[in-house]
């Protein structure tokens, strides 16, 4: 029997058919391990912004829940320091017993301004007032928080008594303030609007930035005071103020102002101030403050025109 050798078969080529074939099996394999992979990785990623949206919203409702407590507080403090002045008040038959009740409000006062919103600042004020508490010297309301407050008057608000308040960036809108103190308080960059200031007092009081719009300022005390950058331009009247040793650094006055024109003249007393030049000089109205060097410097107003202070008085030897 004869035998035939075995020989292997021969390779068949791979064809480029079949190697696209093996290069789609892999990509599936690394698209299948891909798809694997992303849904812990968005399971993960769902629990952590579900985490931080969550806490997001407690710590919002949180915020929310405390503002309303302490606004509800506030209310409550409000609500009892007005029962209990007004018992205070009742109980005052007495002439021995006054200096007593009143200090009793004057400590109760202070305390509620620091804890009770600009609302309530204002409702406090208004009633101490209408209750004759805030006229003359009967509370001393000294180092008061009033920062901020908005105060529109009533129509009589004559012998307001407010000396040593803290009262920056206040407004007073419609103030009929005839014989007012606010001696030594801080009124840095109030604004009074239709207002009247009649015979008042400012000692020593900071008016720095403050601004006079469309009010009338008559033999105002302002000795002592601070008005740096103070603004008198849109005030309706200003005569017969005592600005002795006030400092008017850069402040701001038409020359009539200055001369206390209006219709009549009325003059200010400057004694010893610093005018808005920084000088100490005294003033010489005879002279001609506006063609005099480098004073001229004319602004227009509305339909006025206005010399500003700050250049009257460089040409002044």
């Amino acid at each position: 029997m004869l035998m035939r050798s075995w020989t292997p078969p021969s390779q068949v080529p791979e064809s480029s058919s079949d190697n696209h074939s093996g290069g789609q099996r892999t990509c599936l394999r690394w698209c299948k391990l891909f798809v694997s992979a992303l849904l812990p990785l968005a399971i993960v990623a769902f629990c952590v912004v579900y985490t931080l949206q969550k806490k997001s919203f407690f710590n919002e409702n949180y915020q929310r829940q405390q503002h309303d407590e302490h606004k509800q507080q506030q209310r409550l403090a409000f609500d009892a320091y007005i029962q209990d002045i007004s018992n205070v008040l009742l109980q005052i038959t007495e002439p021995n017993s006054m200096d007593e009740k009143y200090l009793h409000i004057q400590s109760k006062t202070l305390l509620i301004l620091r804890n009770i919103d600009l609302q309530q600042k204002k409702e406090i004020i208004l009633f101490l007032y209408e209750r004759n508490l805030l006229r003359h010297d009967r509370l001393n309301l000294h180092g008061a928080d009033l920062n901020n407050v908005e105060l529109t008057c009533p129509h009589d608000f004559n012998d307001l008594h407010l000396q040593g308040v803290h009262w920056s960036n206040g407004i007073l809108i419609n103030c009929h303030l005839v014989s007012a103190n606010f001696n030594q308080a801080n009124l840095f960059n109030v604004r009074f609007l239709n207002s009247t200031i009649y015979n008042a007092s400012f000692i020593g009081t900071n008016l720095d930035h403050g601004q006079f719009i469309r009010t009338n300022i008559r033999f105002v005390d302002f000795s002592r005071a601070s008005l740096v950058q103070a603004n008198f331009l849109q005030a309706d009247m200003v005569q017969g103020n005592n600005f002795t040793s006030a400092d008017l650094y850069q402040a701001n006055l038409t020359q009539d102002q200055l001369e206390g024109k209006k219709v009549s003249i009325i003059k200010h007393d400057f004694s010893h101030a610093r005018y808005p030049n920084g000088s100490f000089d005294s003033m010489n109205f005879d002279e001609n403050l506006v063609i005099n060097g480098n004073a001229e410097m004319e602004v227009n107003n509305s339909s006025n025109h206005f010399i500003s202070l700050s250049f009257f008085f460089s040409s002044i030897v």
